[in-house]
């Protein structure tokens, strides 16, 4: 059975999902699919992202790979040379993708707005330095990846000036004056994630805040699952405290291998809507705790593009 108006898919979490059934979805099953979500899918490898990449070459525009830990640089590299249209694109926790990958996609990918590599662990300045295409974007996670420098700073500042949203949580080796440097470039940034980065001291916080006023957020309180750390929304900590800045390097590092927070609710992606940039309201530097830090950016949830009464029974029939 095909199911032709069909265009966002959620199958994230099943854990059954093999490549052959992924395919049929992408090609057959959903022949205008533009939104797909496989996260947490374990037995998907290369053979289904090139799968989907021919099925929807040229149309797909969303994808979340988070957590699909058998996906490697050749699969992504097929994704990005059939896909050129991808807007957001999660490769979060994909532990095999090294520079070559990322590479690949913003090679391929320039209008790219929301790239996630969250502990990907291979990842160094080659990776960074080529990111410094994707002008367009504009949700950056690139947490977890401690071999990031001040180059791959260096190379955002220079050129990814539509930031709103940037994770470095637990790159270790970025120096404040580069940070500060990154902060005056970007003027959009409104959620810049800290957590972990020893090499950060009070002063590099500040002075990368001198420009504009900017809210802190501190403590381990912070709602899990929260759809973009960010200190304005409805949580009942933190409290936004201007200027109040955590000894960073009192927070102990996160094992790669960990887990994901069974309180964490499965990312899902969904059309994403551009709305105006309020202004008036300061940007947030985030300094959480690190599971917090780490799990916390996730793409736009699905819901989120469902009418209010979608969980309404239908009224019953109406006597004839």
């Amino acid at each position: 059975k095909s199911f032709e108006k069909l265009e966002f898919v959620a199958l994230a979490h099943c854990r059954g999902l093999e490549d052959d059934a992924l395919a049929r979805v992408a090609s057959t099953v959903c022949p205008n699919l533009v939104s797909l979500d496989v996260s947490a899918c374990e037995l998907v490898t290369d053979r289904g992202v090139v799968a989907v990449a021919e099925a929807r070459r040229g149309a797909l525009t969303q994808l979340n790979l988070q957590r699909c830990a058998r996906v490697t640089d050749r699969g992504v590299r097929a994704l990005a040379a059939l896909c050129p249209a991808l807007e957001l694109l999660c490769l979060g926790h994909c532990p095999a993708l090294t520079d070559d990958a990322v590479r690949a996609v913003a090679a391929g990918c320039a209008g790219l707005k929301w790239f996630d590599v969250l502990e990907c662990g291979q990842l160094g300045d080659e990776a960074g330095l080529a990111l410094a295409a994707c002008r367009r974007l504009e949700t950056l996670v690139l947490a977890g990846n401690p071999g990031l420098t001040d180059r791959t700073l260096a190379a955002i500042a220079n050129t990814l000036h539509d930031l709103v949203s940037l994770n470095l949580s637990f790159c270790h080796q970025l120096s404040g004056p580069v940070l500060a440097r990154l902060t005056a470039s970007c003027p959009h940034l409104r959620e810049l994630t800290l957590a972990g980065c020893a090499a950060l001291a009070d002063d590099d916080l500040l002075a990368s805040t001198a420009a504009r006023p900017f809210n802190v957020s501190v403590g381990a309180n912070a709602a899990a699952g929260a759809p973009h750390l960010n200190p304005t929304n409805a949580f009942d900590f933190p409290v936004a405290i201007p200027f109040a800045i955590a000894d960073v390097s009192a927070l102990d590092a996160p094992s790669l291998d960990a887990p994901p927070c069974a309180a964490d609710p499965p990312p899902s992606i969904a059309p994403t809507v551009d709305a105006p940039l309020a202004l008036d309201e300061p940007p947030s530097v985030v300094v959480a705790d690190a599971p917090t830090a780490l799990a916390a950016t996730s793409p736009p949830a699905l819901a989120a593009s469902l009418p209010d009464d979608w969980r309404d029974d239908p009224p019953p029939p109406t006597a004839g």
